[in-house]
Order: C-alpha cells, then structure tokens, then sequence
C-alpha cells in the first residue's frame, strides 16, 4: 500500500514539477517578449525623433511639407509597431493558453491508447497528441490548432481559455495545500 501511494506521489510530484517547468517558461517568454517589444518601440522613436531634428534646419516652406511627411510616417510606424506588439503579445498569449491547456489535460484529461489525450468541457472539446493542442468549441469552430488560437476564436473564447489556467493553478494550490496539510499531521 505504501509504495502504490508512493508511486503516486511520485507521478504527481513530477506531473507538479512539469507544470511549475512550463509557468517559469512562459513566465521568462513572456518577460523576453515584453523587453524586445519595448526596445523596437524605442528604436523607431529615436529613428523618428533624428528625423524630426533634421527637418527643423529647412526652410518654412520645406518644415511644413516635412512635418506633414514625419506625420504621415509616424502613424504609420506607430501603426506597424503596434502591430508586431500586439502580434507578439498574441503569440505570447497563445503560448500561455496552450500551456495551460497542456497542464490541464495532463490533470484531468482522458489518456487514450495511442498516447493522446482528450477532455470535454461544456463549451470546448480539449485535446493533445504528441505535442499538437486542439481546442474546439461545441459550435465547431476551431480555437486552437497546434497551439496557435485561430482566426475563429473570439474574445470570449480567449476569456474561457484563461480561466483553464486559473482553474489549474487553483488545482495545484488545492492539492500542495493538502499535501503539505499531510506532512504536519505526519
């Protein structure tokens, strides 16, 4: 009896150890993500600032035509930067979500014979082979293939797949508090 709960001890502990291994990861993307985004952002600030500096020395007549250009570019640069943070906030995002996804069929999804996984919520079929993350909702549309969301998923769906990271990191609070409640009755 001892040894079948130390087995299972084991496996949880590991199971534990690789969802801390996966929240630290994401943790240090995200982190990763956030400092290039703010140095490019920083970069085309500093290109449109010198080109701000040099149209100043022109004549009136060339200002106002170079302010109206810097305008134009500067919208247009914000616009194109603010699209590659939004796009790697999004992949970052996704990551996160699959993650979490992940960490939740290990936990509570149905392990099948061929080593896939597979957990059926309310709204959303959720599942895993090898590597490959699938989240489709109950109207059909694919939300996540290979761990990217896709262009079908909504805001809600996005919403819905946040609360399953929150529900894991609720699970494993649940189960280290038990198990340290365990070891000071022992």
């Amino acid at each position: 009896m001892r040894s079948q709960v130390a087995a299972v001890k084991n496996e949880f502990e590991s199971q534990l150890g690789v969802v801390k291994d996966g929240i630290g990861e994401v943790k240090q993307l995200v982190s990763d993500e956030i400092q290039h985004g703010m140095e490019r952002h920083q970069a085309a600030m500093g290109a449109i600032h010198n080109k701000v500096s040099e149209e100043v020395n022109t004549v009136h007549k060339q200002i106002t035509q170079a302010v109206g250009d810097i305008h134009s570019a500067t919208n247009h640069t914000v616009k194109q930067n603010l699209e590659k943070v939004t796009n790697s906030v999004m992949d970052i995002k996704a990551k996160a979500l699959a993650k979490s996804v992940d960490s939740m069929l290990h936990l509570f999804g149905d392990q099948h014979s061929d080593g896939s996984r597979s957990y059926e919520s309310k709204n959303y079929n959720f599942s895993q082979n090898g590597d490959s993350i699938t989240v489709t909702a109950k109207d059909g549309r694919a939300v996540m293939v290979d761990g990217d969301l896709t262009a079908d998923a909504t805001q809600n769906d996005v919403e819905s797949l946040e609360e399953v990271g929150e529900v894991v990191s609720d699970y494993l609070k649940h189960t280290n508090t038990q198990s340290q409640s365990t070891k000071v009755r022992r």
